[in-house]
């Protein structure tokens, strides 16, 4: 399951029904099909949304038709992505990406389209509870869990908000909050790269000097002047 599977559909009407959530996505040709009583034509970029449960019947219109199934278990979903699946639903896609996989099929572009709102993260509250804790350690699943998303919608909330991983997004908070205690505390530079959550003092240096151009010790000084 979780894998797409190419159908040809005959031009015999079939009912069907399962436990399991299904995408069907129109690639050339016509499928007539019916869902609970909703009706809909899948041509080339047409998508219809089956929730697991639902009668459906289909009815392929001459020979050329061809579609990509999506089976997907619910329980393998994270809350997010059950959403997509919580209705019947019919779709129009503006184009066929050459290339697709489940992640594409599984994000906000089809929620757009899907006339769903998009998943946001609040990087305001995450930032303020990492803070809280940020001589500790935070690794990707604390930070998805803090967040209420999945560890992959993390990742990609965060590529598309900020352009970073979240490897990156939190040594860029440990590095802002570590600059600002430089400037504003007498704190020594050991105690500020351990209360900030580097490995080590010289870690420490490394970043602040990837993002300045100078070391803790330099850019306190310039700070000062």
């Amino acid at each position: 399951m979780n894998a797409f599977e190419e159908h040809r559909y005959a031009d015999l009407c079939a009912t069907d029904r399962h436990d399991f959530h299904q995408l069907l996505l129109g690639l050339e040709g016509c499928v007539d099909i019916e869902v609970e009583g909703r009706g809909g034509r899948i041509q080339s970029g047409g998508l219809c949304v089956i929730p697991a449960g639902a009668v459906h019947h289909y009815l392929g219109l001459g020979a050329g038709n061809r579609c990509l199934t999506l089976n997907l278990a619910d329980p393998m979903l994270s809350p997010e992505e059950r959403r997509l699946f919580d209705r019947i639903r019919f779709s129009q896609l503006p184009a066929i990406p050459s290339r697709l996989s489940v992640n594409d099929v599984l994000n906000d572009d089809l929620a757009e389209m899907l006339d769903l709102p998009r998943i946001r993260l609040n990087l305001a509250r995450l930032s303020s509870r990492v803070m809280a804790r940020l001589d500790e350690r935070w690794p990707v699943t604390r930070l998805a869990d803090t967040a209420n998303v999945s560890e992959r919608q993390l990742r990609r909330l965060l590529a598309r908000d900020t352009g970073l991983t979240p490897g990156q997004w939190l040594t860029r908070l440990r590095v802002n909050v570590a600059l600002r205690e430089l400037r504003t505390t007498g704190h020594t530079i050991t105690d500020i790269a351990l209360d900030c959550g580097f490995q080590s003092p010289a870690h420490f240096s490394r970043c602040v000097r990837d993002r300045t151009g100078l070391s803790p010790r330099q850019w306190r000084s310039s700070m000062a002047d």
